[in-house]
């Protein structure tokens, strides 16, 4: 069976929020940060991702900002993603459930090896 590309997708539904998905570069008029994958922007209904990111990574951040987005429709005050080291953690695990049944592209699978240790944020 041939793989699947992966289409980047240029916006992600959050509870009753639309958020706009942006892939960009780091550090270049936008908020997202030199040495940071992606970032979150409530406020503005923004998710920026280093348009660099291969697709594998890309998946991973993309998880992990609507992981934040999440928190922050739940609990405005006090999100429980808040804490970069637990989104890490469940966006990782989240990602290697999706693809275990299968609602990730098969292509994406390599996920797990290479990209441990490049994960978005400080722990």
């Amino acid at each position: 069976m041939a793989k699947t590309k992966w289409k980047r997708p240029r916006k992600v539904s959050i509870g009753a929020l639309t958020y706009r998905i942006r892939y960009t570069t780091p550090g270049k008029g936008t908020e997202l940060q030199k040495g940071d994958s992606g970032c979150i922007s409530q406020e503005r209904q923004l998710i920026e991702i280093d348009k660099n990111a291969s697709d594998q990574l890309c998946v991973l951040v993309l998880v992990h900002e609507i992981l934040h987005g999440i928190g922050d429709a739940m609990c405005p005050n006090r999100s429980p993603f808040a804490k970069e080291l637990f989104t890490c953690t469940v966006a990782e695990m989240l990602t290697q459930a999706l693809l275990s049944i299968n609602l990730l592209p098969s292509g994406l699978n390599d996920l797990f090896q290479g990209h441990r240790g490049k994960r978005k944020g400080k722990n």
